[in-house]
């Protein structure tokens, strides 16, 4: 399934096969992978290593289960 995510404001897009929602702990440290958004959590496209591609800042607000907010952005997600 392909997706299209896009920062609302600047229309930035980004096409991806997937994507996922990474948790990280006090100390910064990921501590794994969440199916919907999460404040805290941000939004990581693949592939889901050191080396991704793009990530979002933490998540400040969960608008619902396809929009959300950053302390730096708005996001949607949708489904190609």
């Amino acid at each position: 399934m392909s997706y299209k995510i896009t920062r609302l404001g600047d229309e930035k897009e980004f096409q991806t096969e997937g994507y996922k929602f990474i948790e990280f702990d006090d100390e910064g440290e990921a501590k794994g992978y969440v199916d919907s958004p999460k404040i805290g959590a941000s939004l990581i496209i693949p592939p889901y290593n050191m080396f991704y591609t793009w990530m979002t800042s933490a998540i400040t607000e969960v608008i619902d289960e396809h929009s959300f907010l950053t302390k730096n952005s708005n996001y949607k997600i949708e489904e190609l």
